[in-house]
């Protein structure tokens, strides 16, 4: 992550300071001139916003490098885009050896997780 400088509050005056965190939607919000409603509609895709506040807001979402926090929209929107897989540790046993779920099992295995 770079260092974006980002206008902030300090005891009720604006300051540019370093940012040094993970970049968040507020911040997203903050520089590209608009409400945090109007960055959330950008990231939905939807379609009641301006071509040019879209184009703004995916400026500065790609300039500081903003990345949703999938938890966190797991959490607010009841829907998440992970599976779970429960497993003993033993070995598939030969009636399942050639199945499609034990396939699909080994497929997760070998998939490198971010």
């Amino acid at each position: 992550m770079t260092d974006t400088t980002i206008p902030r509050q300090d005891n009720g005056r604006t300051a540019d300071a370093p940012l040094r965190r993970k970049p968040t939607i507020n911040d997203v919000a903050q520089l590209a001139g608009v409400s945090f409603g109007t960055v959330s509609r950008v990231l939905n895709d939807a379609p009641d916003v301006s071509a040019s506040t879209r184009e703004r807001v995916l400026k500065v979402i790609k300039d500081i490098g903003y990345r949703r926090n999938r938890a966190a929209t797991a959490l607010v929107t009841s829907r998440s885009t992970s599976i779970g897989i429960l497993s003993d540790g033993s070995p598939v046993s030969a009636r399942w050896e050639h199945s499609w779920h034990s396939k699909t099992l080994r497929g997760t295995r070998a998939t490198p997780q971010p």
